[in-house]
């Protein structure tokens, strides 16, 4: 469903007000390849290697994590001058932020059966794990479906080229390099060719530069690792996994 721009009200808006929001899809759906992937790669994993059992489950984690950290960056820099600048998108921040409870709830419950995953491995504890982080992908699917109809078009229109900017400045700051090869490495294959050549533009010279050098070969091993080998890297189509379905 195409969104409808809200109207204009509320705080005075930047002189330059007007940005290209597009990244932020390309982030949720390398999100979304993840949470798509992740249950089979702890179902597939040989409950008799232990060792590979924790490395997944830390994988697990590690993208968990870098979902907080997106919800949160989300709440503290987005919804605030969203509200102020616009306030009839009111109501939807305050679905967005409802979303972002549900998630951390979710994300906060999946310890303690990673836990039992990894300290008894097996096909009940590695089920209830991966059935949880499918819960945990369905309720994903549908926020950023609901964010991308709802708030991205207000984002694009009420903040400026460099407050977005330095919002995904700040935003790469938090991540640490095994998290910013994976990422880097999901948003390359998401891309077209053109998309990707304007997207590698914008990446600082040393992560290129890194990951040409040994970026690559984590992104692949760690997707090989929390897929359990049942996907390869390489160009998908993520458009078609859009939706809430």
């Amino acid at each position: 469903m195409a969104a409808t721009a809200l109207p204009s009200s509320g705080a005075p808006m930047p002189e330059d007000a007007g940005c290209d929001a597009e990244d932020l899809v390309f982030v949720h759906d390398a999100f979304r390849r993840l949470y798509a992937v992740l249950p089979t790669g702890v179902r597939k994993t040989p409950p008799e290697d232990h060792r590979r059992v924790a490395r997944v489950a830390r994988g697990v984690a590690m993208v968990g994590d870098a979902l907080h950290h997106h919800h949160h960056l989300e709440d503290e820099y987005y919804w605030g001058p969203m509200q102020t600048r616009r306030p009839a998108c009111t109501p939807h921040v305050e679905l967005m932020k409802q979303h972002h409870a549900r998630v951390a709830a979710l994300l906060d419950a999946s310890a303690p059966l990673a836990d039992a995953w990894t300290t008894n491995p097996g096909a009940g504890t590695a089920e209830a794990f991966a059935a949880h982080i499918e819960e945990i992908g369905a309720l994903l699917r549908l926020h950023l479906a609901r964010e991308e109809e709802l708030a991205l078009p207000v984002m694009g229109e009420v903040f400026s080229q460099s407050e977005w900017d330095a919002v995904g400045a700040q935003a790469q700051k938090a991540y640490d390099r095994s998290q910013i090869f994976l990422f880097f490495g999901i948003i390359q294959d998401s891309l077209t060719p053109e998309r990707l050549d304007a997207f590698i533009a914008e990446v600082p010279a040393a992560i290129r530069i890194l990951y040409r050098l040994i970026g690559r070969r984590q992104y692949e091993r760690s997707l090989d690792l929390l897929s359990a080998g049942t996907v390869r890297p390489g160009p998908y189509d993520a458009a078609a996994r859009r939706g809430v379905g």
